[in-house]
C-alpha cells in the first residue's frame, strides 16, 4: 500500500473511531441519567453494556445517513455490475467472473497433481491439547502459490495479478497415490521451519497477508514446516485447496487500468487484497466487500440498537429495588 494510501486510510479509521466514542459517550451519559433506580454496581455494568451496544447502532444509522448502502461499491452493486459487463474505473472494486486460464504455465498442485493457477496445502494429525481434553489439529507442512491468470467471461475477460485469498472449500485426499506424492513433495521442497505449532500458523497467516497486499505480480510460493515435529508421511492427513485451470470461478479485487488487472485493493473503496472463490459472481463471499447493502445496514443497526434498549430494560426490571 502507498503512503499516501495507507495516510487516508489511517485518517478514515481515525475518524470513525472518534465518531464512534462520540455515540458512546453520548449513550453512556443518557442511560445513566435514566438508571440512577438501578443500584452500583449493577448500574455501571449495565450502562456500560447498553452505550456500547447503541452507541454501534446508532453508528451504523449514521452510516446509512451518510450514504452507507448506497454506494455503487456494496456486494450486490458489483455482482449486478459483473453480470451485465462494462468497463470499470482505475482504482475501483470490481468482481468479476470466467474461466480460469493461466497466463504462460500452470502450476500442478503438489498433491493432487491438479493443474491450476493457485493452490494451498496442509499435511497434520490430530493431537491432545494441553489445555483442553479435545483434539486439535497439528500442521507439520503446509504451503501455498499464485501465478497470474485471467478469467475468460461471456462478456469480459479480466486478468488478475495478485496473491489471492482462496475463499473455496479445502478438499481431503486419501489414499496411497495421495501418500507417495506428499513423500515426493517434502523429499524434493525446502521449507522454512516453524517452531511452534500455534505460532506457525499465525505466522503463515501473517506472511500469507502482508505478500497478499504487497504483491506486484500475483506470482509467489511459500513453503513451511513445523520444526518440533518429525512425523512420517504415512501418519498424516491431507487437505488442498486449488484454483483449477479451465474451471469456472469469481474474483473480487480493485482494477488498475495501468496494469490491465484485477490487482489488491488497499481497503479505501472496501474491498481489502483479492478473493478467488469458485463458481459465478454470486459466490463471492458477503465479507470480501466491506460496503454492506442498504438493507445490511438497516437490519443491523436495529438490531444492535435493540440489544441495546434491552440491557436497559433488564436492568429496570429485575435490579430495581421494590
Amino acid at each position: 500500500m502507498a503512503g499516501p494510501d495507507r495516510a487516508k486510510l489511517g485518517r478514515r479509521l481515525l475518524s470513525s473511531c472518534l465518531i464512534f466514542l462520540v455515540f458512546a459517550a453520548a449513550a453512556w451519559f443518557g442511560i445513566g441519567r435514566f438508571l440512577t433506580a438501578v443500584p452500583d454496581p449493577p448500574r455501571n455494568v449495565f450502562a456500560a453494556l447498553a452505550s456500547f451496544f447503541l452507541a454501534l447502532g446508532g453508528f451504523s444509522f449514521w452510516g446509512l445517513l451518510t450514504g452507507g448502502g448506497s454506494s455503487p461499491h456494496t456486494r450486490s452493486a458489483l455482482i449486478r455490475r459483473a453480470e451485465s459487463g462494462g468497463p470499470v474505473e482505475d482504482g475501483q472494486p470490481i468482481i468479476s467472473s470466467g474461466v480460469v486460464r493461466a497466463e504462460g504455465d500452470a502450476l500442478t498442485a503438489p498433491l493432487s497433481g491438479t493443474p491450476c493457477v493457485a493452490y494451498f496445502y496442509r499435511m497434520y494429525y490430530w493431537g491432545e491439547s494441553f489445555r483442553s481434553n479435545r483434539p486439535v489439529q497439528v500442521v507439520v507442512y503446509w504451503g501455498l502459490a499464485s501465478r497470474p491468470f485471467a478469467l475468460d467471461g461471456t462478456r469480459e475477460s479480466r486478468r488478475v495479478a495478485a496473491v489471492p485469498r482462496l475463499q473455496i472449500e479445502p478438499t481431503p485426499l486419501t489414499g496411497e497415490m495421495a501418500r507417495n506424492a506428499a513423500r515426493s513433495w517434502i523429499d524434493s521442497t525446502t521449507f522454512a521451519a516453524e517452531e511452534n505449532a500455534v505460532l506457525s500458523s499465525i505466522g503463515a497467516a501473517f506472511s500469507i497477508a502482508g505478500e497478499m497486499l504487497s504483491d506486484e505480480d500475483g506470482a509467489t510460493r511459500r513453503d513451511w514446516r513445523l520444526a518440533s515435529v518429525n512425523r512420517d508421511v504415512s501418519k498424516l492427513l491431507f487437505e488442498e485447496v486449488v484454483v483449477p485451470v479451465g474451471q469456472q470461478a469469481a474474483v473480487c479485487g480493485t482494477w488498475s487500468r495501468t496494469r490491465n488487472a484485477i490487482v489488491s485493493g488497499d481497503g479505501l473503496k472496501g474491498v481489502l487484497g483479492v478473493t478467488v472463490s469458485k463458481g459465478g459472481p454470486q459466490s463471492i463471499p458477503e465479507d470480501a466487500v466491506a460496503n454492506k447493502s442498504m438493507l445490511t445496514y438497516l437490519v443491523t443497526a436495529t438490531m444492535l440498537t435493540l440489544v441495546g434498549l434491552g440491557i436497559v430494560w433488564i436492568a429496570l426490571r429485575f435490579f430495581t429495588p421494590t
